[in-house]
Order: structure tokens, then sequence, then C-alpha cells
């Protein structure tokens, strides 16, 4: 696409594989579409557009936006450039609902609705260009919303903490780029932003209970499958990954979600789920380690 002369044609000729809403296949193609439907939509190109009704209430006039040098085509899936500063003025305009000094600058809805899940992709969540997702930290759940440029680049707003964190990186030359983010994210950040926070407390609940949750459950991913076992010793809950030899205990905090720690995967949240028919027949994992804010189902397999 960037080799080509024009990027809207070569990205409307591309072949439909398979029916709308089937597969998620992340594309910066997609996101330059948008900016052209903005210019369609308004008679302003997306540059000019994000200069008007962005930047300018944002107090950002520093920044370089790469185009097509054939058509002028904005390049609005990753050509942005801007300083660290501004990104975090864009990150806290979205975690404050939109608003930037007392002023509305984005609707509150679309906020809402561009930060929360849309569709799920290997234990990500993606909104509106916005993807979201939580994490494990002293305890208790964070979650956080961000923006992933190419490269390393990213903004995350930590709603319940007022947080925004913004990295800048180099990713050639520079293996792991992008998951050290996470990994500074989870390892140093939070733990500084949370060393006052109180750790929250666990409850007593029955055998019968504990009973209901015990069983395999698995989850599936390209082309391998995690098995883990829970079973209760006395009155504790454990859970072992399938070929394992380490049982981590898993402590209620309420009656469906449990909180636990282990060597592999480090602080983690279960959380189970009913049917219809009130039968546990999956859970939630969220854990902090590596790529902290994941989201895994399993399935219960007996």
């Amino acid at each position: 696409m960037n080799n080509s002369s024009e990027w809207i044609e070569y990205i409307l000729n591309k072949s439909t594989i398979e029916p709308p809403g089937q597969r998620f296949n992340y594309t910066s193609g997609l996101s330059i579409l948008l900016g052209e439907i903005i210019k369609q939509s308004s008679g302003l190109p997306a540059d000019a557009f994000a200069e008007k009704y962005l930047f300018k209430p944002l107090g950002i006039s520093f920044y370089h936006w790469y185009r097509n040098s054939h058509h002028g085509t904005i390049h609005a899936g990753g050509g942005l450039y801007m300083r660290p500063r501004d990104m975090a003025k864009i990150g806290y305009m979205m975690l404050d609902g939109g608003k930037w000094k007392g002023k509305q600058i984005i609707s509150t809805k679309w906020i809402k609705e561009s930060t929360q899940k849309q569709i799920s992709v290997n234990g990500f969540n993606y909104g509106y260009q916005w993807w979201c997702g939580k994490t494990i930290k002293k305890n208790q759940i964070v979650e956080a919303f961000w923006a992933a440029g190419a490269g390393g680049q990213f903004i995350f707003a930590l709603p319940k903490l007022d947080l925004v964190v913004v990295f800048t990186a180099e990713r050639r030359n520079n293996p792991g780029a992008s998951n050290r983010a996470f990994r500074m994210l989870d390892a140093h950040i939070l733990p500084a932003v949370l060393e006052n926070y109180p750790d929250q407390k666990t409850i007593k609940v029955s055998n019968k209970l504990l009973d209901t949750y015990t069983g395999a459950y698995k989850y599936i991913k390209s082309q391998e499958t995690v098995v883990v076992h829970v079973f209760r010793k006395g009155d504790k809950l454990y859970a072992r990954r399938d070929g394992e030899i380490e049982s981590a205990e898993i402590f209620p905090q309420t009656s469906t979600r449990f909180f636990g720690t282990s060597n592999d995967i480090g602080d983690h949240f279960i959380t189970f789920i009913e049917d219809d028919d009130s039968n546990v027949n999956r859970f939630i994992l969220n854990f902090s380690r590596g790529f902290g804010f994941l989201t895994i189902p399993f399935e219960r397999i007996k």
C-alpha cells in the first residue's frame, strides 16, 4: 500500500475473503480509510480536521503527519509524529470523558463506546481504534485502555488511578520493544502508584460452593491447548496448569472471583461464570506477567 500511488484505491480493491464480522484482522489501511471518510464527510482532510477540532483545543501545535506524495492522502494509520507531552494530553482528555480544561472536546458517549470491548483478539480487547483490558496489582483489578502505535509508541489511560502513561520507543533492532512497555508499566509504574492502596480482603465461602468450581478447563490459542485443573483441598481452592507441578491457591474475594499468584503467570484473578441453567461452564483469567491486560476465557471440559 505505501508503495502504491493511490492508497484509497489500493485499499478498496483488496479482495474480501470472509463475510464481515467473522474474523478480526488489524490493518492500517482501514484507519487510512477512516481518514478519507472524515474528508468526504466534513470537507476537511484528516490533518486539518484534527487541527481544528482536536489539536488546537488541546494546545498541540508541534507535530507532523505523513501523507501520500502523489495524492496527499493523510496516513491516518500510523504516520503521525508528536511530542510525548502532547500524546499525554490526548490520553488525559480521553481519561476525563472527552473534556480538556473543562471544555467538552469529544462526546462522552463516544469515549465510552470507543474504549470498551467491541471484539476480543488473542486475549486483548479492541474498541474503536483503542485497545482495552485489565491487569492485576496489589490484589485488585486495574482497568486500562490504550493507543498502540508502530514501533512501541503507547498512550495508556487508567481511569481508576487517574493516570496517563506515555511510552516512545524504536522497535527496529530493539527486540521486544512493544512488550517492554507493558512490562515496565506492570513491574514498576503500577506498584509505585499503588503503594499506598490497601489490599482487597478475602471472604469465607462454603465448601459446597467451592465444589461447583472444581474441574478441568481449557483455552485454545492457534494450535496450542492450555488446560487448567481447579480442585479443592479441605476448605481451600487450588488451580494447576496441566503438566505443571506447582499448584496455586486461589482466594475468594467474592462468591465468583478468586485471587492468586504463581511463578508461572504471577498475580491473577479467576472469575467463574454460570450458564443459563446456573451451572459453572467457564472462567475468565486475568493476569499481569509479561503482557499485562490480558483476558483469557477458559471453557469447562469436565
